[in-house]
Parts: C-alpha cells; sequence; structure tokens
C-alpha cells in the first residue's frame, strides 16, 4: 500500500486560522528571507512560523485532516513605485495637451480683419424723376403686378319692379342664292309660336357654297333678344322665320335656329338691396381686396428692393350683373419698386458735394417720405415717374470683402494700411493674426475673414 505524504502537522491545543494572522500595513515590507541553509525543515511537532504578508489573493485550503495552510501570497508595492508612475503619468498627459496644441494652431493659421464702414447722415427734399428704362444718369424703377378677383353678397332689404328680357344666340341660314345678304339691327325672328326676338346689331348672312357637288347654305351667328319683357320667352331650341321677309321667295330661303336656349326674361316684383347698401358693400369690398393684394405684393419683393406705400396703384373693374345682389370687382395692383443700392447712390450724388462713384447702400431709406408727383399717370405704361423725396437717411459705404481678402492675402502685417488707403468707405480697420506671432497674413484668401461692423456713434 502506498503511503501518505508527511504533511505539517498543527496540535489541536495551538491550531489558528489563516484569519487570525495579521497583516502588514500598505507600503511596510516584509523581513528579509533566511538564507536557504539557515531554514530548518518543520518536523511533525514543529508549528508553522507566523508569515507576515499582504496579498490581494489571500487563500486557505485544507486537508483531509481539517488542518489549514495558505498559498501563492503577492507581496505589496512599495509607495515609492506609485509616486514614479503618477509623474509619469502627468507628464505624457501634458506633453498630449502641447501637442494637441500646437496641432490646432497649425490647422488654424488664419487671419480675422475688422472693418467699420464709414457713413455719413444726408438730408434730402425735391421732386426728383425715375425711369423705367434709365440711361446710366437715372434712377431705374421697376414694377410689381398683381390681379384678383372678389365679390360679396347684399342682403336685400327691399323690393322693386323688374322687366327683363330673354336672351340667347340663333344660326341665320342663307339658302336663297350665292350671294350674301345684309340685315339691319332689329331684324325680327319669330318662333313658330309667334314669339318675336330681334338682332342685337347689323350683319351679313354669307350666300351659298359648293361642297361636293351640292350647294350648302351660307350661315352666321347672332345674338338676339326678345320683343318685349316677360318670362314667357324663357325658351328651349327652337325655329326661326324672318316676317320681313313674307310674301318674297327669300321667306322660306332665310331661316334661324336656337343655338342656345333663350333666358333671362322676366316681369315683376322681386326683393332687392338698397343702393346705399350696395355701395357700402362695394367700398368694404375694395378695402379688402386692396389689403390683400398689398400683402402679396410685399411678400415677392425681390431682396434688397424697397416698395414705399404711396408707390402703390391699384384700380379695380366692376364684374357685377345688373339688378344683381352680388358685388364682384376685379382688382389691379402695380407696385413701384427701387433697387436700395441705386436709390443710396442716387441721394449720395445728390446730396453730397465730394461724393465719387463709392458703392453705397442705406439701411434708413424707409424713413423717407416718397410721393409720386401725379397718381393719374401710370408710369409703368408711360416709363417716367416723378416723385416727391422729403427726409433724412444714413449713407453707408459698401465694401468689397473679397477683392480685399485677394489684395491682403500674403501682405505683411506692417503693410496693410497701404491695401487699406485704397478702399475710401473704411472708417476704422483692425487685422488680428492667428497664431499671434505670426507677422504676415496667410497667402491663401479663404484663410481670411473679413467682419463688416456697424459704426457707433
Amino acid at each position: 500500500m502506498p503511503k501518505k505524504p508527511i504533511q505539517d502537522v498543527i496540535p489541536p491545543s495551538e491550531r489558528r486560522s489563516i484569519r487570525n494572522i495579521k497583516l502588514p500595513n500598505r507600503g511596510e515590507s516584509f523581513e528579509k528571507p533566511l538564507p536557504s541553509s539557515e531554514i530548518t525543515k518543520p518536523t511533525l511537532n514543529t508549528p508553522i512560523k507566523k508569515l507576515e504578508v499582504e496579498s490581494d489573493i489571500k487563500t486557505v485550503h485544507k486537508d483531509a485532516d481539517d488542518r489549514e495552510f495558505l498559498t501563492i501570497p503577492t507581496i505589496a508595492h512599495t509607495g515609492r513605485s506609485s509616486r514614479r508612475f503618477k509623474v509619469a503619468l502627468l507628464g505624457g498627459f501634458l506633453v498630449a495637451v502641447a501637442l494637441i496644441y500646437l496641432g490646432y494652431l497649425f490647422l488654424h493659421v488664419g487671419a480675422v480683419v475688422t472693418i467699420t464702414p464709414k457713413t455719413q447722415e444726408v438730408s434730402t427734399q425735391g421732386l426728383f424723376s425715375a425711369k423705367k428704362n434709365p440711361k446710366p444718369e437715372d434712377l431705374a424703377f421697376e414694377v410689381i403686378s398683381l390681379e384678383e378677383e372678389g365679390s360679396k353678397t347684399v342682403p336685400s332689404t327691399g323690393e322693386k319692379n323688374v322687366e327683363t328680357r330673354a336672351t340667347g344666340k340663333i344660326i341665320i341660314y342663307n339658302n336663297y342664292s350665292t350671294q350674301s345678304q345684309r340685315l339691319i339691327k332689329n331684324t325680327r325672328f319669330q318662333t313658330t309660336a309667334g314669339l318675336v326676338f330681334r338682332v342685337d346689331s347689323s350683319l351679313v348672312v354669307p350666300g351659298q357654297t359648293e361642297k361636293d357637288g351640292k350647294l350648302v347654305p351660307g350661315s352666321i351667328e347672332a345674338n338676339v333678344s326678345a320683343d318685349t319683357a316677360g318670362d314667357e320667352y324663357n325658351i328651349p331650341i327652337s325655329d326661326f322665320a324672318i316676317p320681313g321677309f313674307k310674301g318674297d321667295p327669300r321667306f322660306d330661303k332665310f331661316y334661324a335656329k336656337s343655338k342656345t336656349v333663350m333666358i333671362g326674361g322676366f316681369k315683376g316684383t322681386v326683393k332687392t338691396a338698397s343702393a346705399n347698401d350696395l355701395e357700402t358693400a362695394k367700398i368694404e369690398l375694395m378695402a379688402t381686396m386692396k389689403e390683400s393684394l398689398v400683402r402679396k405684393t410685399k411678400e415677392q419683393i425681390p431682396n434688397g428692393y424697397i416698395l414705399y406705400d404711396n408707390a402703390i396703384y391699384l384700380t379695380y373693374e366692376s364684374l357685377s350683373q345688373k339688378d344683381n345682389n352680388e358685388i364682384k370687382l376685379k382688382a389691379s395692383l402695380h407696385g413701384i419698386i427701387f433697387n436700395k443700392n441705386n436709390l443710396a447712390l442716387f441721394i449720395a450724388k445728390k446730396t453730397i458735394p465730394s461724393f465719387s462713384e463709392d458703392a453705397v447702400t442705406s439701411e434708413t431709406l424707409n424713413t423717407l417720405e416718397f410721393k409720386p408727383d401725379s397718381l393719374e399717370v401710370a408710369p409703368w405704361q408711360t416709363g417716367n415717374l416723378p416723385f416727391n423725396l422729403n427726409g433724412t437717411t444714413t449713407i453707408l459705404w459698401l465694401i468689397d470683402e473679397e477683392k480685399m481678402k485677394n489684395d491682403l492675402a500674403g501682405i505683411a502685417k506692417d503693410q496693410v494700411e497701404t491695401i487699406f488707403r485704397n478702399y475710401p468707405g473704411i472708417e476704422r480697420a483692425e487685422v488680428e493674426l492667428n497664431p499671434a506671432w505670426k507677422s504676415t497674413l496667410p497667402d491663401e484668401a479663404d484663410k481670411i475673414d473679413v467682419i463688416v461692423r456697424k459704426s457707433t456713434p
């Protein structure tokens, strides 16, 4: 039988658990181990020597006789090594930050040019003129045109006697000869029931024509009205003869047929709106349509243009039927608009003695009072618009930013003043370089930003 291996034995009276072993504090080191020559092997009666260890993993095993023993201790790190690690970590972090900052400066090399443009307040007063097709020295105007239809029904508050005649269309045929026949205004046409209608105007009925070897009657369309008022003249499609030709060979050869039914005939009393109510409704409808058209016109004004309230022309056309309670109108609007830069340039030429052909604009043109010399003349038809312009506005010089960028590219910072002198519209200018230690603006124009700042009083 194989022998069991000899194991360390701890007397029961001295048996201790590994949980009772005192561990050293963090940062303390173990005692220096003895040389292997001085280590004595334990006997069966020799107790296990107390070990002072610090371990991240403390594992206790038991043998078959319920005896405990410790395995795989881990020696703790010293405090000096931890401090060195922290110092190295901090140093690496600072180096990374420095590299990132240098990379940012490399990628964001550029310049910012801040410009304050020149401004001047001017006053204008007098009669001027604008042209639809201007010459170089003229002020140009453009036109926005809109149309809209509207209606309004007026309640009936009274009664009146009404007599209306039925109307419609007929086709008159000439099957008499190849010669044309003239019929005078009010020529009568009679139905088989004896109802008489008259043509509204004189006309000529064409003669016969030949088609496929046969003579085809000539024909013409005409408007007719009933001879008298009354609803008995409201008739369906019918045949007509010309009673004036009775006893003449033409009587059977000249005839007519309805193209439409005859309608509108009436004779009697009807409810109707008063003349005052109709006029009030018309005024209200005109105001509503004006508001709608002006709103739509202002929504269509192009960017950079101005429309003065007094430069809006409105005309109305009545579409109402006679003896009808519905007011129906067609409104037409023409709006005269000006390019703001062109108008500011025109004003500057008229008001600033030393002004040259500089590019200017104005953000306060709406404060000026604009009034056409006449509202009766349609400038969109004549091409000429005399007007009065009164008030005060501020002229603002414009800077060509793209041209300035190209002019400044690659220029030394101490030479930028020579570039700015070529722009008479500049009141003040500042240059900021990035990185700050650079002395030359970037060679690429797209790395130069121009900021236009409004002048402060």
